[in-house]
């Protein structure tokens, strides 16, 4: 949740949030970008017998190769070990 609230999601108000906060910008950190890749990965093995798996597993390989390239492999496994 308090990653929804950073990223101005405000549940019951609108879907994007936006209102006054359109024009910020937050910073993700390697463990908020690290939960999303979770969410994505969880998301896609649930979806796994879906007719339209193709499309979660693009939007998922899409997501992941925009997220990642901000740390090394170093920091990221780094972060795992932690």
């Amino acid at each position: 949740m308090a990653l929804e609230v950073r990223l101005g999601v405000t549940v019951g108000i609108d879907d994007l949030g936006l209102g006054d906060r359109a024009a910020s910008h937050p910073t993700l950190g390697i463990d908020d970008v690290a939960l999303l890749l979770d969410g994505i990965a969880y998301t896609e093995v649930a979806s796994a017998d879906l007719p339209w798996i193709d499309m979660v597993r693009w939007t998922a390989d899409f997501i992941t190769a925009e997220l990642r390239p901000y740390w090394t492999d170093e920091e990221w496994r780094a972060y795992a070990a932690s």
